[in-house]
């Protein structure tokens, strides 16, 4: 896991403390500096081939920001990929709730074409492949379960071959 550059970050100062799993709030939040967020955008990923939008599906910051960060990464043109993040099964209510809401706004992003592909990350399901592993390791490994299949496939996608897939 590589750190990401301070100037790389952008605080987004409206609320005080995140958005307290308010969809509402995320969502106006990221609404009041969408400008900010497009000129990071084109400062610091211009380049890249396709951008990949990593969220919480049940916190407000994330999942209420979805909507907006996606309309600010189409304006590029380019590819977007989602990693979804369910929440785990002993998340609150509201957590559950804004994940339904974001599931059913991940379907129509993805019908209407301005999603290329969506990965949906069960925390549930980690947790019990990995019961026995500490607090503190489980963050590690869960980033390594998730990652390195994706990086493989990048690597191995990129490589010389007689096919191609379609």
């Amino acid at each position: 896991v590589s750190e990401i550059p301070e100037t790389n970050k952008l605080l987004l100062e409206f609320a005080s403390h995140g958005a307290a799993k308010s969809l509402e709030m995320g969502a106006a939040a990221a609404e009041a500096n969408k400008d900010k967020l497009l000129s990071m955008v084109q400062k610091h990923l211009s380049d890249a081939e396709i951008y990949m939008l990593c969220l919480s599906s049940g916190g407000g910051s994330g999942a209420g920001s979805f909507n907006t960060l996606v309309d600010v990464l189409s304006a590029t043109e380019k590819p977007i990929v989602v990693m979804m993040i369910l929440p785990g099964h002993s998340d609150d209510v509201i957590t559950k709730s804004n994940t339904i809401e974001t599931l059913h706004t991940l379907t129509s992003m993805i019908k209407a074409n301005k999603i290329a592909n969506a990965f949906i990350i069960d925390n549930t399901r980690v947790n019990e492949l990995y019961k026995n592993t500490s607090v503190i390791d489980l963050f590690d490994i869960a980033n390594k379960v998730v990652v390195e299949p994706i990086d493989a496939f990048n690597k191995l996608s990129m490589m010389p071959s007689a096919t191609k897939g379609i």
